[in-house]
């Protein structure tokens, strides 16, 4: 994987969006996505629509190097960051439930 590819599957992920998401958002196929995020090279128009769905400059895309946030947290924040990760995947559970529940036939 290259650097290039690494930044924009972490930030994918980081927006919780799935690859064919975005590639329905950047307008660039599913495949190329894949592709793109597994260390092929990536054209400028399709770096220029992943920023844009980013909300990023395309350049900060090409020197974006991903921090490692653990280590420089101290044991009490590394333990606040934990629970924010439980709240937030308590948060996706929840919209799971509350989409199946949408899906269900409505009783009269």
């Amino acid at each position: 994987m290259t650097p290039t590819g690494r930044a924009i599957k972490t930030i994918r992920d980081s927006m919780g969006m799935s690859q064919r998401e975005m590639a329905k958002a950047t307008g660039i196929s599913y495949t190329m996505v894949t592709q793109i995020e597994s260390g092929y090279r990536v054209s400028l128009t399709n770096l220029n629509n992943i920023s844009r769905v980013f909300g990023m400059p395309y350049n900060i895309l090409l020197s974006y190097e991903i921090p490692n946030i653990t280590e420089t947290l101290d044991p009490e924040e590394k333990s606040i960051r934990s629970r924010i990760d439980r709240v937030h995947e308590i948060q996706d559970l929840l919209k799971v439930q509350v989409d199946e529940l949408m899906r269900r036939p409505r009783k009269l």
